[in-house]
């Protein structure tokens, strides 16, 4: 079967038409997405990309194996980047990896039903209006949620005996506070760049001597000595 190539005008014009979805899909297009990655240097790298494009342009499956395989992978990349959230919110940051974040009851998809069910909890809004979101709008909501749960169970860890630490040798209690998401944690502090005051510079000339050993060595004299 021929394969069907598109031009890069072709493609930037699908791009280009081409309005992140509602929450509905789009976080069904975030789990396609995360199969791709999965997927790479496997045998089913090429049909999750296929699934991901034929998914985000409600194109048949079947067309989109018919396109010249760079052309899918193009649509690829240029539709995940038009679906990435415009809000910069911290819990959109990407984690620090631990060895097995894997949970037993977990499956594919669950994000989903997790943050449909967080929202639909806590405003009582039926499904229909949750999918119907805008993309941005969920994150910042699910981010204030997660939030506010966050701080009322840091209020109940701080009335709890066991977030006092005793302390034998000094004999005294020091609070131990609740561990927070990586979210919200303090950004770190860019190191600034302090000049040197005058009094602290060396005294007389200053010879740099950073290349002196490959000089030696060229000249034989560092090392293994070159015969003449």
């Amino acid at each position: 079967m021929d394969k069907l190539q598109l031009n890069s005008t072709a493609i930037s014009l699908l791009v280009k038409f081409y309005h992140r979805p509602r929450f509905e899909k789009w976080i069904k297009l975030e789990t396609l997405r995360s199969n791709v990655i999965e997927a790479v240097g496997t045998d089913t790298f090429t049909l999750k990309i296929n699934r991901y494009v034929s998914t985000a342009l409600s194109i048949p499956e079947s067309i989109i194996e018919k396109l010249f395989w760079m052309d899918a992978i193009i649509l690829f990349y240029d539709l995940v980047s038009k679906n990435i959230p415009t809000i910069k919110l911290p819990l959109l940051q990407p984690s620090k990896p631990t060895r097995d974040d894997s949970l037993s009851w977990d499956y594919e998809g669950r994000s989903y039903y997790t943050w449909l069910h967080l929202l639909a909890k806590e405003y009582g809004w039926t499904i229909e209006y949750v999918n119907n979101l805008d993309v941005d709008h969920v994150m910042a909501l699910i981010q204030e949620v997660l939030t506010e749960q966050q701080l009322e169970k840091e209020f109940q860890w701080s009335m709890s005996e066991i977030a006092y630490q005793y302390n034998k040798t000094t004999k005294t209690s020091k609070f131990v506070p609740l561990t927070r998401p990586y979210w919200m944690l303090p950004k770190p502090q860019e190191i600034k760049i302090v000049k040197m005051p005058k009094m602290y510079f060396p005294v007389g000339n200053i010879v740099d001597l950073s290349g002196i050993s490959l000089e030696l060595e060229r000249q034989g004299r560092l090392g293994n000595k070159k015969e003449p």
